[in-house]
C-alpha cells in the first residue's frame, strides 16, 4: 500500500503569497539571530580582552618577582661569601 499525499488544489497566486510570507518571516528571524550573535560576540571580545589584560599583568608580576628573588638570592650568596 503506497502512502500518497494528496494536495489540496490551490491557485498559484496563493502558493506564491504563502512562499513570500515564509521568506519574509525567515528573513526577519535570521536578522534577529544575527543581532543576538553580534551582541554575544561583543561580550566575548570584552571578556577576552579583560582576561588577556589580567594574564599579562600576572605574567609581569611573576617576572618581577622572579627577578627580585634572583637578586635577593644573589645578595645572600654574596654576603655569605663575603663579597661585600
Amino acid at each position: 500500500m503506497s502512502s500518497v499525499i494528496k494536495e489540496l488544489p490551490m491557485k498559484n497566486d496563493i502558493k506564491i503569497a504563502l512562499l513570500d510570507q515564509s521568506i519574509i518571516t525567515i528573513n526577519e528571524t535570521l536578522k534577529r539571530i544575527e543581532g543576538k550573535i553580534d551582541k554575544l560576540d561583543s561580550k566575548i571580545d570584552h571578556c577576552y580582552q579583560s582576561l588577556n589584560l589580567r594574564l599579562w599583568n600576572n605574567f609581569l608580576w611573576l617576572v618581577g618577582f622572579g627577578i627580585a628573588l634572583y637578586g635577593s638570592l644573589f645578595a645572600v650568596i654574596a654576603h655569605a661569601l663575603k663579597w661585600f
